[in-house]
């Protein structure tokens, strides 16, 4: 899943970094493959409850 985090006024490198330490597999796809600027990370999920999970995080980061 491709998400741009650029409206939430952090980089994507903060929400890569907290995902990371939580255990999931992400990148950072800042200005990579004709993205602008660095807003973007790439993430790979499988269960719903791992989709929840991220979810919390990813709201957490932004929130923090």
């Amino acid at each position: 899943m491709l998400i741009n985090c650029s409206k939430t006024g952090k980089k994507a490198a903060q929400y890569v970094e907290h995902l990371l330490s939580e255990g999931y597999l992400v990148r950072d796809q800042s200005n990579g493959r004709g993205l602008p600027g660095d807003g973007f990370f790439r993430i790979t999920i499988g269960t719903q409850q791992d989709m929840d999970e991220v979810y919390r995080i990813i709201r957490d980061c932004a929130e923090n």
